[in-house]
């Protein structure tokens, strides 16, 4: 009677090991695939992240362009123009270093940067209008002192 009680808790033992076996191995897959969606999310969010700067980088070149032909266009007509893509962009960058942890915000975040971006492709283009226009001016002008020079 006593080794038919040894055989069965032997019995029940291996079928209680073999139990926790396949919970360790279920464990295992849902680790891995724990594992695996936490790297697409931290892939996602790098990819995010160096969009963000890409952009932040572009529209400093941007506010850049746009600051040199402010001083032209000021140059050219004496007159002051009222952009202010610095504070603005500084407020963009404040904003993505506040929330950079939190996806939804960076992924706002990362529309009105493009928005932000298209703005001052906008004035710039404006800007380089306007110079074109006074160049010609310049030139017109130019050439009519040139005549007259010629006809004296």
């Amino acid at each position: 009677i006593n080794v038919f009680k040894e055989k069965l808790i032997v019995s029940e033992l291996k079928e209680e090991i073999k139990s926790l076996e396949q919970q360790l191995v279920n464990i295992n897959v849902q680790r891995t695939s724990i594992e695996s969606e936490l790297n697409n999310y931290q892939g996602q969010k790098l990819t995010i992240t160096l969009t963000i700067n890409k952009l932040i980088s572009e529209i400093s070149d941007i506010t850049n362009q746009s600051q040199l032909l402010t001083t032209q266009y000021q140059t050219l007509t004496g007159k002051k123009l009222d952009i202010d893509t610095t504070n603005q962009l500084n407020d963009i960058f404040i904003q993505y270093e506040n929330s950079k942890y939190d996806q939804a915000t960076i992924k706002s975040q990362l529309q009105l940067i493009r928005k932000q971006k298209h703005q001052l492709l906008e004035q710039m283009q404006s800007l380089e209008n306007e110079l074109y226009s006074l160049n010609q001016e310049h030139f017109m002008t130019s050439d009519k002192l040139n005549n007259q020079k010629l006809e004296q």
